[in-house]
Formats: C-alpha cells, sequence, structure tokens
C-alpha cells in the first residue's frame, strides 16, 4: 500500500569559500508501509536503514532496540537491554550511521558513545562502547573521525563543541544559544542551552544541521580542516519560555505549554536536509 507525506527538504549548496545558496521547497514523497504483524512498537525515538536492515529505538520496552530485515518484511527481535550494566542501556539518543555498516547513539547517563553492529549470519545486534566521554555530559555526541566527536550540551559559551573522549578542546562555535533580544540575551548560555534543544543530525561529508523542538529554527553547518564553519541559518520563530528561579544547582526553564512543538527529527545528506515539523502545543503532546 503506497501512502504520501509531507517534509520540508532544505538544499545547500555552496559558491564560492562563504557564500550559502539556501532553497526551501516543501516535497510530496512516496513510501511503502512496511507490515510487519510481529513487531510491537510503543514509544519510537529514532529509527536507521543499515544494509537491508532496520533498527528501530523504542523507549518503551525492557529492550530499546528492534531488528527488522527489509527484504523479508521480517520481524527479527529486540535487543540492547535496559539497565546500568556495561552492555546495557539507559536512554540512549537518536541513532547515527557510523561507516556503512554500524550505527552509534550516545548515552548521557553513561557517557558513552555505544557502538551497534548487525552479525547478518545469526541475525543479532552486538553492543559495545566506542567511546566513554571523561569531561561532562553533553544532550548528544557524535564520532567525526579518529577521536574528533561533535558535541552540544550544556556549554558555557558556544553552541556546538569539537572534543575528544578525554575531553581536549579542537574547535566550538562562536556564537552561543540564541537569543531574540537584549532580554533574552541576559539569561546565561547555559540556560538558554535548556531552551533551545534539538536534534542534531551529521551527514557523512561532515555537513551538520540542529532543528530546535521549542522553536522554529535550523541552523546549519560544516566541518572543514578541524573547524566548525556556519552555513546559514533559518529563524522563524524563537522559544517561549521562563528560567526556573528556585533552581540554584542545576539549570531548568519552564515552556509555555500553549506554544507549538516544532521540530522532531532530522536526517542530513550532503546535498539536502530532511526534517519532520510537528506544530502541536507542549499540552497537546501530555
Amino acid at each position: 500500500m503506497r501512502k504520501y507525506i509531507f517534509l520540508s527538504l532544505f538544499t545547500l549548496a555552496c559558491v564560492g569559500c562563504s557564500t550559502v545558496k539556501k532553497e526551501t521547497t516543501i516535497e510530496q514523497l512516496t513510501h511503502e508501509t512496511i507490515d510487519i504483524p510481529d513487531a510491537i512498537l510503543g514509544s519510537i525515538g529514532s529509527i536507521q536503514k543499515v544494509g537491508d536492515y532496520l533498527v528501530v529505538l523504542d523507549y518503551s520496552t525492557e529492550s530499546l532496540f528492534h531488528l527488522i530485515k527489509l527484504s523479508e518484511q521480517r520481524y527479527i527481535g529486540k535487543f540492547g537491554t535496559r539497565g546500568p550494566g556495561p552492555n546495557e542501556f539507559n536512554h540512549p539518543t537518536k541513532l547515527h550511521p557510523y561507516g556503512e555498516e554500524q550505527l552509534c547513539c550516545y548515552e548521557p547517563n553513561k557517557r558513552e558513545i555505544k557502538l551497534l553492529t548487525i552479525n547478518t549470519t545469526d541475525e543479532r545486534m552486538i553492543t559495545s562502547t566506542l567511546f566513554q566521554m571523561k569531561d561532562r555530559t553533553f544532550f548528544e555526541a557524535i564520532p567525526v573521525n579518529g577521536d574528533t566527536i561533535l558535541t552540544t550540551g550544556c556549554l558555557e559559551e558556544g553552541m556546538f563543541l569539537l572534543t575528544t573522549a578525554n575531553g581536549k578542546q579542537v574547535s566550538i562555535t562562536n556564537e552561543g544559544y540564541p537569543y531574540e533580544d537584549e532580554e533574552e540575551q541576559k539569561i546565561s548560555n547555559q540556560l538558554r542551552a535548556m531552551a533551545y534543544q534539538g536534534n542534531l543530525s551529521m551527514s557523512s561529508g561532515k555537513k551538520f544541521a540542529y532543528a530546535i523542538s521549542s522553536a522554529n529554527q535550523l541552523h546549519f553547518y560544516e566541518i572543514k580542516n578541524g573547524k566548525i564553519i556556519k552555513s546559514g541559518e533559518t529563524i522563524k520563530s524563537y522559544a517561549k519560555y521562563k528560567p526556573d528561579a528556585h533552581s540554584q544547582n542545576s539549570f531548568s526553564v519552564f515552556f509555555d505549554s500553549n506554544a507549538p512543538e516544532c521540530y522532531t527529527d532530522i536526517n542530513v545528506t550532503d546535498s539536502l536536509v530532511y526534517v519532520l515539523y510537528s506544530g502541536r502545543s507542549f499540552k497537546e503532546h501530555k
């Protein structure tokens, strides 16, 4: 059965060294429905295709990952036990490609980047720790090359940080998290980080984009010669929130429950950025 979905596509083409041509279009995309009766999915966090397999991150089950063989439309099973153990998971972030045949995801509570490898012989998923982050906890961490990792989180300054697993800073963006006016600019970068959380995705060519959940904003970058370079942005709204005045030892904010949740997912290739927009209010999500 064929259905239709609507996504926003952003085309980025570099012209010369510093000029970026941005085209924004709404495209109608077709997709095929996969009918897998044995797959019972709950709260989907992320989906990634690896070869002939589909890996689904599901926060509602004790085993966090579902494995599906696409060519046979067959559900293989669950993997990745929830728990504090060395090969277990607490609350991994978005699934990211790692090369052509593997996936990785960041575990904030453990400060680990996990590697997911599909053993096609006996059709099971093998998990291991790719990097143990020594320094701090981030919102998201994606391997770039070697031991260099792209991160975003509650930074004192900047919005994105290139770092090594042992905490050595490689590059950081000059500008911090967004602000609408001088009043919001007075709010610390760490509190604005809490307000402007979102989804991060990077292409194989080291282009990456950030889609904010609480505001209609997209930010586009690329990594060149070990430096983070901004290539463009679209800003249509700002987050509606108030800092938690009673929080002394942590950073937290209160969102306007009537404000819309904006971007809920993003995927970046070297030429296109696919984003999924919600528009439902935070109140409607309860």
